[in-house]
């Protein structure tokens, strides 16, 4: 799930933070890469510069985004901040995001010892960002129920949740035990929970100062970090692969989409991201470049269903609220016909799990009115919150869905916030959020951030999945039968129709603006890696 801007406060507080752990040494300077043949610019990652070649040489690159908040923590699912973690950290396992090829990460091979044990071979010979070796005890740190999915978890993921034990067994060898049979597990070591993190270093300063002053074995390490203005990349002198492309790599804020294409075209920045439709024909009749890929996200709105007495505590309700919208005529409007309106999660990347046949809902305004007739909705106001500028065309979208909803009846009062720590949970009915698909699995995000006991929106207190649900997402979940686990999937759709959690309402795509001479490929994942993927 993505995060919007943070606090003033929090930004000096983190920039001075910083400060210190880099006068202190915690992470090592800037210095040149060792020698080694430029590989090919993987699907992904940013080639050379023309004008001045590739390799660590390639010069510098600024990248305008529309957000930079901490914490920049190896597993956070931020969309804005994996555009930056992915060129700090190194997974485990690389996963090629065109083809779903796996390649050896941190790890050099992977082989399963028993229906719910896999051994795991660790790299040699790699080191941190400040010098230290990578150790299989970091290894299993990182995927730790210390870190990731004990009670006191320093930072919880669900995607993790199937771990019952992880150890090192030996100087290169890591051990992962799961609950039932994992069919996802490679492609969880190679999600960012398998971005690998020094014990030592992450002991002594605390997650909350390693989420500003990160250190990893990837490609690039951090130079300068201001939360809210840049973050500055440099090339890791310690790196294990091969060279990075450029010399300096600076992610700048810049929220409004007007400077981010007027700095585009001026030179300031080489690439400028998350451009809606409309500015492509601008872009490119300056000379630039567009890039675009549809990423594997969902934008939605989310309800807050456990509010006693709260109007959108009554599914009739919820299902009014999206029979109500006509969301594919606003997604042909702000995205050209280039975005697919799913229904729930029922999406095609999921492949042999997608129903093709479940149909997406309608706008049905007298079905809308009816239901809420029957619900006994009498005009309360509904508050939907939401960070102003955030999504691409997400401001837009719920401009125009504002006259739809009062067509039925319903009183919804937008209700646009600075940043995330201002979203009030206790005001608030919907909300504006996404989920990543991180894995190639439909349990992420059904399971790991909807279903599971400890999903992000049920320890929330957001969404209380039905006993049908739950059971669902368990067979989803663990079971090793393939059909068992399709049918669960096709329930659990089904479901969402009936419960709407949240109304789905886009696929994004990301459209990039890029300067000529650049050669960049946008990655599904939001991952902006600007180096070659090692080969070897």
């Amino acid at each position: 799930m993505s995060i919007g801007r943070i606090s003033r406060a929090h930004l000096i507080g983190a920039t001075l933070l910083l400060v210190g752990l880099l006068e202190a040494g915690c992470s090592s300077g800037s210095s040149s890469t060792t020698s080694s043949s430029p590989a090919p610019a993987a699907p992904g990652s940013s080639g050379a510069v023309a004008a001045t070649g590739g390799g660590s040489n390639g010069g510098e690159l600024t990248v305008a985004i529309p957000n930079i908040s901490p914490p920049f923590n190896a597993s956070t699912q931020s969309n804005s901040a994996l555009r930056i973690t992915s060129n700090i950290f190194d997974p485990l396992i690389f996963k090629d995001p065109s083809t779903g090829t796996l390649s050896p990460g941190l790890a050099t091979a992977w082989k399963q010892a028993g229906p719910t044990v896999w051994d795991i071979t660790v790299r040699q010979g790699v080191k941190f960002s400040d010098g230290t070796p990578m150790t299989a005890d970091d290894v299993a740190f990182t995927l730790s129920s210390q870190r990731l999915w004990g009670p006191k978890a320093l930072e919880p993921s669900t995607l993790a949740s199937t771990f019952t034990d992880v150890k090192a067994t030996g100087a290169t060898t890591v051990q992962i035990t799961t609950k039932e049979t994992d069919l996802a597990l490679l492609d969880r070591l190679a999600s960012p929970i398998g971005f690998v993190v020094p014990k030592a270093y992450v002991l002594k300063v605390g997650i909350d100062k390693f989420g500003v002053a990160p250190v990893g074995t990837g490609p690039y390490m951090v130079k300068g970090l201001t939360p809210g203005d840049h973050v500055t990349l440099v090339p890791n002198a310690n790196y294990w692969g091969p060279k990075p492309t450029y010399s300096q790599v600076t992610f700048r804020e810049v929220p409004e989409v007007a400077a981010r294409v007027s700095g585009l075209a001026t030179g300031e920045y080489q690439i400028a991201a998350t451009i809606p439709p409309d500015q492509q024909q601008p872009i490119k009749s300056n000379g630039q470049q567009i890039a675009s890929v549809q990423v594997d996200n969902v934008v939605e709105l989310a309800f807050m269903t456990n509010q006693k007495g709260a109007p959108t505590a009554n599914p009739l309700v919820r299902q009014a609220m999206e029979l109500a919208i006509d969301r594919k005529s606003i997604n042909n409007s702000l995205w050209a016909g280039l975005v697919d309106v799913p229904e729930g999660f029922n999406l095609p990347l999921y492949k042999d799990f997608y129903d093709k046949n479940l149909p997406v809902v309608g706008q049905d305004q007298s079905k809308a009115k009816v239901l809420l007739a029957q619900a006994g909705y009498s005009g309360q106001t509904i508050d939907l919150q939401y960070i102003s500028n955030y999504y691409a065309n997400f401001d837009q979208a719920v401009e125009a869905m504002l006259p739809m909803w009062k067509a039925v009846g319903l009183n919804v009062k937008l209700d646009p916030v600075a940043d995330y720590t201002l979203l009030d949970y206790k005001k608030l009915n919907i909300y504006a959020t996404s989920s990543n698909v991180l894995l190639s699995d439909p349990i992420s995000p059904l399971w790991t951030d909807w279903i599971s006991p400890s999903a992000h929106y049920v320890k929330s207190g957001h969404y209380a999945p039905s006993a049908q649900m739950s059971a669902a997402g368990q067979t989803l979940a663990a079971s090793a039968d393939a059909a068992a686990r399709k049918q669960a999937f096709r329930t659990i759709a089904t479901l969402w129709t009936a419960e709407v959690p949240s109304i789905s309402l886009w696929q994004p795509v990301e459209i990039d603006g890029v300067a000529k001479g650049i050669n960049f490929t946008p990655d599904p994942r939001y991952w902006m890696r600007f180096a070659p993927v090692p080969t070897n």
